[in-house]
């Protein structure tokens, strides 16, 4: 029966974590939630901007600022991990973050929206400056 012991201790330990993370997003959250909807705010008026430029005629402009609504998508799932580092200064509550956002969590997906609004971003800049592409 060593099996359904150690079983039982692994699902205890993640039951122990959850508890954790969830006892820390409630004693945050208010900050938590102050700081998504602030980007939650900026990834609206980026997209506002994004579309009134490509409206306009303006695709390199507008083809940035579609570049920063995807960096602030991606900041906006990284707001608690933030509020854990700077606020909190809880550094297992961080950790925990950080391999929930970044590597293989339930958010790693963000992680390539980042990527992608950067790229989006650094062809938006070298079309305007190279190139003179409004």
């Amino acid at each position: 029966m060593p099996g359904k012991n150690s079983l039982a201790g692994t699902v205890t330990a993640k039951g122990a974590q959850l508890s954790d993370n969830q006892r820390n997003n409630s004693r945050w959250a208010k900050e938590v939630t102050i700081g998504q909807q602030i980007v939650f705010f900026a990834t609206a008026v980026s997209f506002a901007a994004g579309a009134a430029d490509m409206s306009s005629g303006a695709v390199a402009a507008g083809f940035g600022n579609f570049g920063i609504l995807l960096i602030l998508i991606r900041t906006y799932f990284s707001v608690p991990l933030m509020v854990a580092g700077l606020r909190a200064r809880d550094v297992n509550w961080a950790e925990r973050e950080e391999r929930r956002l970044i590597s293989g969590g339930d958010l790693a997906w963000t992680a390539l929206v980042g990527r992608a609004g950067w790229v989006c971003l650094f062809v938006s800049v070298l079309l305007q400056a190279f190139l003179g592409v409004a």
